[in-house]
């Protein structure tokens, strides 16, 4: 479910793990709001990319390229500007159909698939009202983790806050798993000879 959350209130969330003065807004120009200003989109699409996100998938069905790739592969399909990670690429972009084999170069996928090439991935989501809870939660650790030596000069202050946000990780990851069908592995037909 959406969090309805800003980016502010992620913001002061960071600060309340550290124990610091909250900010009105993220044009706030105290030190931390411009630090996290600076480090916030990244450390988002960090975390959106290491996970196949409810919120943050998409689909897409993209048209191929005129021009070919000039070996081993015959079609070329440019990957939408907002995708930050392809997921496995199947004959219809049906998550559970047969695998085709394909690479990422650059901006492009290549494959032998003509098209239309249906595809899955993961978008840069920036609306943190569309996050889930436990996604903010995480994000909001990570943040306060990675901030917390530049605020506190402290060490071992900043690894005990990462060791929460690796187990904030894995039970956010379970969590956002637990929502919809499981990924079922595709069953080849020689597999099941077997």
């Amino acid at each position: 479910m959406p969090s309805g959350f800003s980016e502010t209130q992620i913001y002061n969330a960071v600060l309340d793990r550290l124990a610091e003065e909250s900010v009105l807004s993220t044009t706030d120009e105290k030190a931390v709001a411009r630090w996290l200003n600076r480090n916030y989109a990244l450390q988002r699409d960090v975390l959106l990319t290491r996970h196949t996100w409810n919120f943050a998938l998409t689909r897409r069905s993209l048209a191929a390229e005129t021009k070919k790739p000039d070996f081993e592969w015959m079609y070329s399909y440019v990957i939408p500007e907002d995708c930050l990670r392809v997921l496995p690429v199947t004959t219809d972009g049906r998550r559970n159909s047969p695998p085709i084999p394909f690479v990422v170069e650059g901006t492009k996928i290549l494959t032998n698939k003509g098209a239309p090439l249906n595809v899955r991935y993961i978008f840069r989501q920036k609306d943190p009202a569309t996050y889930s809870p436990v996604f903010v939660d995480l994000l909001a650790q990570v943040l306060a983790a990675t901030f917390a030596y530049w605020v506190t000069g402290k060490a071992s202050f900043a690894k005990q806050l990462m060791d929460i946000s690796t187990n904030a990780y894995n039970d956010a990851t379970r969590i956002d798993s637990l929502e919809g069908l499981p990924e079922e592995p595709y069953d080849d037909e020689i597999i099941m000879v077997r």
